[in-house]
């Protein structure tokens, strides 16, 4: 088992996620210094394997072994495809009302019409 690469896909994870080392340990549960020695000395014990599996959507075998895609679920296929499509629906989700009238009236320019 190379604890090098499983310290390094851990960082990916967190890193994919957008998260700082603070929210990263908030979301885990845990300390900042726990997920720096995650990501850089120590292994983290089997409970948190499975926290951070769960939270970056990866499997634990591909945590472990780097066998697998660790993109798995419809949702990561689409951000791996399609990232500009994703980036615009997160923005629309995170915008405030009136600035969601203005994304769907673009929208309805640009989409294109029957026929």
């Amino acid at each position: 088992m190379d604890k090098s690469a499983i310290h390094k896909r851990i960082r990916q994870v967190r890193e994919k996620l957008g998260f700082t080392l603070r929210e990263f340990a908030e979301k885990l549960g845990c300390t900042v210094q726990a997920v720096w020695n995650y990501e850089n000395r120590r292994l983290p014990p089997y409970d948190m394997l499975i926290k951070i599996s769960e939270l970056g959507g990866v499997s634990i075998d591909w945590l472990l072994k780097g066998e697998e895609p660790k993109r798995t679920n419809s949702i990561d296929i689409l951000w791996e495809e399609t990232p500009d499509l994703m980036a615009a629906l997160k923005d629309y989700a995170d915008a405030k009302r009136k600035e969601r009238a203005a994304l769907e009236r673009i929208y309805s320019l640009l989409k294109p019409k029957p026929g």
